[in-house]
């Protein structure tokens, strides 16, 4: 499954970078309200080095 929709998106069918949306750890409550919203489909929590 991986391996089609890489190449679906090389293709350009889908553009998976404007399903996640990434946040910081310290505004996870944002991430959480994004996801539960539908603002985004995939909030990504990245968290400090």
């Amino acid at each position: 499954m991986i391996a089609a929709l890489m190449d679906l998106h090389r293709q350009g069918r889908f553009p998976f970078d404007r399903l996640v949306q990434y946040f910081p750890l310290e505004d996870i409550a944002d991430a959480v309200e994004a996801s539960h919203s539908g603002a985004v489909i995939k909030p990504i929590i990245r968290m400090p080095h």
